[in-house]
């Protein structure tokens, strides 16, 4: 990841700034205080209803790390950043945090990672168990594949916008539209499945 955002001008400037998404993220009073179509209003929705706590995430792996401590402050930072945005991503792609959204979050996080070697297997493990269409699966990656690199995008920016105009300028197709025919109707975050 890291190599990969050194590559473009939209990555450079992300590492230079190295903004706290986690803070951004649990800042709930701030989050509230967004328009009700925001990017953030839904994330705080979402955050809510899970019990999303992304600082109490952050103290857990860094607990969990064998080396976290020995990284850089660029990969510490870079470290935290993926791991909060997991959440920040179902939103985006409006999967839920089910057992089948969790499924298609993993297969449009397919396109997204590097050297992700679990992936693969998981979203394999998933289909054969049912626990998301093969279809599905494919649409999935599809709309990982057409999105924007999410890791070198300034997140934090897109949080006060509309959740639909951020798709677009992200080029997240809706997902309802992406999944018209889902094997699993759980898969999808039902506030905003509910304004597709």
């Amino acid at each position: 990841h890291l190599r990969r955002m050194w590559r473009s001008k939209a990555g450079r400037d992300l590492l230079a700034a190295r903004p706290s998404l986690a803070e951004a993220l649990c800042d709930h009073s701030a989050l509230a205080a967004l328009p009700d179509e925001s990017l953030g209003h839904y994330f705080l929705s979402f955050a809510v209803r899970h019990g999303i706590d992304s600082m109490a995430l952050l103290e857990s792996q860094h607990a969990m790390s064998r080396d976290y401590l020995e990284l850089d402050p660029v990969r510490q930072w870079l470290s935290d950043r993926l791991t909060v945005m997991h959440d920040l991503w179902h939103v985006l792609a409006g999967y839920d945090a089910t057992t089948s959204g969790e499924s298609a979050l993993m297969c449009f996080s397919l396109p997204q990672r590097v050297n992700d070697r679990a992936l693969p297997i998981f979203i394999v493990t998933s289909t054969v168990t049912g626990q998301i269409g093969i279809r599905d699966a494919v649409r999935g990656i599809r709309r990982g594949m057409q999105t924007k690199y999410l890791p070198e995008q300034p997140l934090e920016e897109f949080l006060p916008q509309p959740l639909d105009q951020v798709r677009r300028a992200l080029g997240i197709t809706p997902p309802r539209v992406s999944h018209a025919q889902m094997k699993h109707p759980d898969m999808l975050i039902p506030a905003i499945a509910a304004r597709q």
